[in-house]
């Protein structure tokens, strides 16, 4: 995988939705039921969304979506969250329409979320958490208790204003994004669940007590 080539086609399909971006309408969810250590995380939140909305996205990117330090937080359309793991240059999916909803209340608007990499959270993450595994295990939590679904592994198409989602099996568009269509495309599979070998997830379901 060339990430170098990606992370360009990312910056320039970036710019075209700040250029060509909607105002988003949503309904407001329900947040019952929220589990303490996520309260938590969403307090964090409301505070730093009005201090620095892309320090926010960076805490959210590595405490809810649960990228790891190194990783990056790509895309979030409707209830899709794709990250890119630089540790093993593999992109991942989940859907949680309950995340997006609350995401949304807290002022959070989907798009390309990569400029949080330039905003980073880390002295929130060790204050609260000690780590950035420690913080990654939230979603974890979060998978437990069933908030996220996954489905067919998907496709990624980019160039430099150029962004495309599809099914990888059933080649249904999910999402497209382009000024202009290009045959120099970078092309990648988007892995549903955390990780491809799904045995190196089972540590982080455990939860220091007094972290949380």
């Amino acid at each position: 995988m060339d990430l170098k080539r990606a992370r360009n086609g990312l910056k320039g399909a970036h710019a075209y939705l700040n250029q060509n971006s909607s105002r988003v309408f949503y309904k407001h969810s329900t947040s019952c039921d929220i589990p303490q250590p996520v309260e938590k995380v969403l307090k964090v939140v409301e505070k730093l969304v009005r201090e620095d909305y892309w320090m926010a996205v960076d805490f959210i990117a590595h405490v809810l979506v649960g990228v790891r330090k190194t990783g990056v937080w790509v895309l979030w359309f409707k209830d899709y969250f794709i990250y890119c793991e630089n540790k093993t240059n593999f992109f991942h999916y989940f859907r949680s329409p309950r995340l997006s909803d609350i995401l949304r209340e807290l002022g959070l608007k989907p798009g390309l979320m990569i400029e949080h990499r330039h905003h980073h959270s880390e002295k929130h993450i060790l204050e609260l958490y000690g780590s950035y595994a420690n913080a990654r295990r939230i979603h974890y939590l979060l998978k437990q208790l069933g908030w996220f679904v996954y489905g067919e592994p998907l496709l990624l198409e980019l160039s430099e204003s150029y962004l495309l989602i599809k099914g990888l099996t059933s080649g249904e568009t999910l999402f497209k994004q382009c000024a202009s269509d290009s045959v120099d495309k970078f092309r990648a599979i988007v892995y549903p669940g955390e990780h491809v070998d799904e045995d190196n997830e089972e540590t982080y379901f455990y939860r220091p007590s007094r972290l949380y």
